[in-house]
């Protein structure tokens, strides 16, 4: 199963935001994900950033959508 490396929610690669990164697709719960994740890819890669409650912070507690 894929996971946004923001929220680290499941995703659908058939539906969901996508950005190559270094040669890699990554793909995201929503374009709020995807902004957070172009300013400051390595953080959330090396995992320096992570959601305190699991869930985009823009959508609340419970993840993006």
């Amino acid at each position: 199963m894929l996971r946004c490396p923001v929220c680290h929610n499941p995703v659908d690669p058939g539906t969901a935001p996508a950005l190559e990164y270094k040669g890699q697709v990554y793909f995201f719960k929503c374009h709020h994900c995807l902004e957070r994740f172009t300013r400051n890819p390595e953080a959330y890669l090396s995992g320096a950033v992570a959601d305190a409650d699991g869930g985009c912070a823009r959508h609340g507690r419970h993840g993006c959508h």
